[in-house]
Parts: structure tokens; sequence; C-alpha cells
């Protein structure tokens, strides 16, 4: 149905990618969020009703609070390898989003 799109859009350069908001997150350990992607959120059962309501309640900065372990990937790749960053970005995360955030 949709196979003459394939060729168009595998030509779209994706140089300028940048991660989005993020509105589901997934436990690491130790109170540390980070987000989840689609295997974990249907790995636990997807999202319900209520997820979606909380999801379309969260402010703009908190989606981008839950999205910034990928958006600093994404804008500082020469720098991600260094420190405890994505520990401790984890760490903050659980501690401003835990009460606000969907969680799988």
């Amino acid at each position: 149905m949709y196979h003459h799109m394939v060729k168009p859009i595998g030509s779209v350069p994706t140089d300028g990618y940048l991660s989005g908001m993020q509105t589901v997150m997934s436990h690491v350990g130790h109170g540390r969020l980070v987000p989840a992607g689609p295997l974990e959120i249907m790995a636990r059962g997807g999202l319900t009703a209520d997820d979606l309501n909380s999801m379309g309640s969260l402010t703009v900065k908190e989606a981008h609070l839950a999205s910034l372990s990928e958006t600093v990937s994404d804008i500082a790749v020469d720098r991600v390898e260094i420190g405890e960053w994505k520990t401790l970005l984890a760490s903050e995360c659980g501690q401003l989003l835990a009460e606000r955030i969907v969680i799988k």
C-alpha cells in the first residue's frame, strides 16, 4: 500500500535529528528514571487511559527534562562518554519527575 513512499522517506537526511520530549520513563534502580522506549512500554502492558491523561497533564518543561539523556546525546556527541552524567541525570529525573511522569 505504501511501497511508493519507501524510496522518498529513505532519502531524507537525518543529520539534523534531535530527540523530542518524553512522557514515559522507566526505573533503572535506586530511584533513577530514564526515557522509556516502545519495547519497555509494550513489555509493561502498554499505555492505559490514565497514563494518557497523565501524559497530557505534563508541562513542556517536564517533558523536556525527561528527554535530557537523549537530547544531550544528540547535541554533545563528543562529551557523552565523559563522567557519570547519565547516572546523575537519571537520579535527578527520579527526584523531579517520579510523581508526575508515567513510569513503565
